[in-house]
Formats: C-alpha cells, structure tokens, sequence
C-alpha cells in the first residue's frame, strides 16, 4: 500500500481518538453539575468539540494530501467507538454517583 494510505489512516485515528478524550473529558466536569448546568454544560461540549474536529479534518485535508477513503474510514470508525465508550462511561458514572 502506498504510505498515504497509513498517513491519512492514522491522521483520521487520530482526530477520532482526540474527539473521545475531549468527549469523557468535557462529560467527566459536566457530571459535577446537575439539571440546567449540566445540559448546558454536555450540549455546549458537544457543539465545541464538533468544531474542533471539523477545524482539524478541513486543516489536514488541506495541508496533507489525503487518500480519502483511509482517512474517513478510520475517523468515522473512532469517532463511533468513541460514541459507544461515551454512553458505556457516562453511565457508569452516573450509577457510581446516585450509589454514594
């Protein structure tokens, strides 16, 4: 395979693993909060770190040249794990919070 093809594959890893750690970060501190402050806090999060991902997709597609498929197929495959490990956390959290 031509080396594009892994750059743009752990470019897209990349981005898609930053949006999770920013995603139990950003829920982590939303949790300490409850009712308004912390929708606000979860929504507020969401919408900022869609930002910040589209910044990063559009900033690599135009500065690396990308083999498209690699790059999308990996993000979109993180970007779904991470999905998954976000509702499996917050979950957890909120159980561990309502025991104590």
């Amino acid at each position: 395979m031509p080396p594009d093809v892994w750059l743009s594959a752990g470019l897209g890893t990349g981005i898609g693993v930053i949006y999770g750690v920013l995603a139990l970060a950003g829920y982590r501190y939303a949790l300490r909060f409850r009712g308004n402050r912390f929708m606000a806090l979860a929504l507020g999060g969401m919408l900022a770190r869609m930002i910040v991902v589209f910044v990063m997709v559009l900033s690599v597609a135009m500065l690396v040249p990308l083999h498209a498929m690699s790059f999308t197929i990996s993000l979109v495959v993180v970007v779904i794990i991470s999905l998954i490990l976000e509702v499996v956390a917050v979950l957890r959290w909120l159980r561990s919070a309502k025991g104590s």
